[in-house]
């Protein structure tokens, strides 16, 4: 069953009713249920927020058009679609660095394939720095991220990065549907910060709030470009 964007408000109502707070802008709830959605994407690596984004590497070219609604980069690798054998060996690999430290560098460093993200002037790039496989001019890579897209509108065929209608279909809902109520306190909190002085709330909160995610985390972790050997980030 689908979650509506209309689901959550009627959510948030239930939980304002609860406390005895007066009506509140629906304008300001759908914001706030956006931020909490937002939240719970930088907590959580949900199926249904992983993206791949194609990319057409050629040496010496060092700057790509980033994809639309990027949020974080998790890895870039070879698609192996129609190669004989998979490019993606450990001789291979890209090394996600932060752009200071890329551009610092520059050039080929112990023969590393090495990339970063940019946001320079507003802009999102990709800055790649590697070698071409083979003699080909260019090799098809795949940049695997964390999107901002919080769901589609009612038809399910227009992705979107704000949901401003109530028939929106929420993301999460294919995946942790019982998450509307984790993201409807936390909306609740941003629509009202005098809850946090209440008790009986911050137990709520902490219960079915921070505990559901923690569990959920582990079922669904977010994994982040780094490495210190779990991970592949070089600082």
């Amino acid at each position: 069953m689908d979650v509506t964007l209309q689901n959550c408000l009627d959510q948030i109502n239930d939980l304002n009713s609860n406390y005895n707070f007066s009506n509140i802008d629906p304008g300001n709830k759908i914001r706030a249920t956006n931020r909490a959605i937002e939240y719970v994407q930088r907590r959580l690596g949900l199926p249904s927020d992983k993206k791949t984004f194609p990319i057409t590497f050629v040496e010496g070219t060092t700057r790509y058009t980033g994809p639309t609604a990027f949020n974080e980069l998790i890895k870039i690798y070879y698609d192996p679609t129609g190669l004989t054998s998979d490019p993606n060996i450990p001789e291979n690999k890209w090394y996600i660095y932060s752009e200071d430290k890329l551009l610092s560098e520059g050039g080929i460093v112990q023969n590393k394939n090495r990339a970063a993200v940019s946001f320079t002037n507003g802009i999102l790039e990709l800055i790649l720095l590697g070698k071409n496989l083979t003699l080909a001019t260019s090799d098809n890579l795949l940049a695997s991220y964390w999107s901002s897209l919080k769901g589609t509108d009612s038809t399910g065929t227009t992705s979107k990065i704000f949901l401003d209608q109530p028939s929106d279909i929420c993301a999460f809902g294919a995946v942790a549907p019982d998450l509307i109520y984790p993201i409807s306190l936390k909306a609740a909190t941003i629509l009202n910060p005098q809850l946090q002085a209440d008790k009986d709330f911050q137990s709520s909160y902490k219960q079915d709030f921070e505990d559901v995610l923690r569990v959920m985390g582990r079922s669904y972790p977010r994994i982040r470009a780094a490495n210190s050997s779990q991970t592949i980030l070089d600082r």
